[in-house]
């Protein structure tokens, strides 16, 4: 397991205190902490750590360790900096499923993954503050086995009514409802984050994300999956897919 840099953890805890005690705050000023240096690196990190396939342009960690990871990650941040970075299409794969069938899997690019990481560790901090204490979903230092624990003791309790709920088909008409209820969720989000790039940047990563994905699995769902797992709020999630 990777230890979070202190500079990074001292960011993270300032963004936090910061939104914890002025829950209606807006912030700016955040996309120039994604391209920041020690930010990237960790980000590029966490990547590797998690390994994974390469993306549509079949770059590995081995081909970018072989050439050099500081001149790889300094061309990614100066493409953040001057704003000339385009998220790379995803690579769809058929993962097949034990009773058949198969379920569909977007791979982006380890740029792209590097990214999306860095934007994560500066967006986390920001909606945990936000977060129920009953909360476990794509937390970190939260696991499924405390979800279930915690469902155990309820039960135990004398609690026996249970509501479960499912990602939507992407696929399925949209009704009206559900359309007010997004565009009221995308509205409550950018009162949070204010800062233009900072948004535009999870767009177009989002967007492409989006075209890989079908059969029930929404880019949320699986950016949550394969990107942010371990490291992103499920508000957090939503945000990034505005």
């Amino acid at each position: 397991m990777l230890t979070t840099p202190e500079s990074i953890r001292t960011l993270q805890r300032k963004l936090y205190r910061k939104a914890k005690q002025e829950p209606a705050y807006r912030f700016y000023l955040l996309y120039d902490k994604v391209y920041r240096a020690d930010i990237l690196a960790h980000a590029y990190a966490l990547s590797k750590q998690h390994r994974g396939a390469p993306g549509v342009d079949g770059v590995t960690f081995e081909n970018i360790e072989a050439a050099g990871v500081e001149r790889w990650l300094a061309a990614v941040q100066e493409g953040l900096q001057t704003e000339a970075y385009r998220a790379q299409p995803v690579r769809r794969v058929l993962i097949p499923k034990p009773g058949g069938g198969a379920r569909p899997l977007g791979i982006p690019t380890i740029r792209d993954r590097v990214v999306q990481t860095a934007a994560v560790l500066i967006l986390q901090p920001i909606f945990e503050a936000d977060l129920e204490p009953t909360a476990y979903g794509y937390r970190p230092g939260r696991t499924a086995g405390e979800a279930v624990q915690e469902v155990h003791r309820a039960l135990c309790a004398g609690h026996t009514e249970v509501i479960d709920a499912d990602v939507r088909n992407p696929r399925a008409k949209r009704n009206p409802f559900d359309q007010r209820q997004s565009d009221q969720q995308r509205t409550d989000e950018t009162r949070t984050i204010g800062h233009g790039d900072a948004v535009e940047i999870v767009q177009r990563d989002a967007r492409l994300v989006q075209r890989a994905v079908d059969d029930g699995q929404n880019a949320a769902d699986m950016l949550a999956r394969r990107q942010l797992r371990n490291h992103a709020a499920v508000r957090a999630v939503h945000f990034i897919l505005r």
